[in-house]
């Protein structure tokens, strides 16, 4: 009697959660828990592009998504990770990566005024006093030694 015992379980695939980063900083990663019996083959996908195939084994399973790029609004990437067993059995799971610019640019129709560094705005506006002070003392002096000497 032969006895055959057939595998239609799923390798077990967690679902790691979206990242967020802002474009040129670095250590960003994802990193899917993956385990089967009989670990197979893997495929990963970036948006719809085909990343990279190859054989798969328990543990830990990490994708580097440092280096991408921003846009005005966050850019958004999916990455797709695929696993199969010896068996044909599949499991997947997509992680979105949001991506940020580092520097805001102004656009089109945006208020100037923004993008004014307060730091100079505020000695301005105290040394604006100080001045029509000095000024006011000025033309007090003159005033007084003119009404001196015609009084004299």
């Amino acid at each position: 009697m032969i006895i055959t015992v057939l595998d239609l379980l799923a390798p077990s695939l967690d679902h790691p959660p979206d990242i967020v980063y802002l474009e040129g900083t670095v250590g960003h990663a994802i990193m899917w828990t993956v385990y089967d019996k009989h670990p197979g083959l893997f495929t990963i996908y970036q948006d719809d592009s085909h990343i990279q195939t190859g054989n798969w084994t328990n543990g830990a399973f990490t994708v580097n998504v440092d280096g991408l790029k921003g846009d005005s609004t966050p850019r958004t990437y999916n990455f797709t990770l695929i696993i199969w067993d010896e068996h044909g059995n599949l499991a997947n799971d997509t992680v979105l990566v949001h991506v940020n610019r580092t520097v805001s640019e102004p656009s089109v129709g945006s208020n100037p005024s923004s993008f004014i560094d307060s730091s100079s705005v505020e000695s301005s506006v105290v040394a604006f006093p100080i001045v029509f002070f000095l000024y006011g003392l000025l033309v007090v002096g003159l005033l007084v030694t003119h009404l001196r000497i015609r009084h004299r």
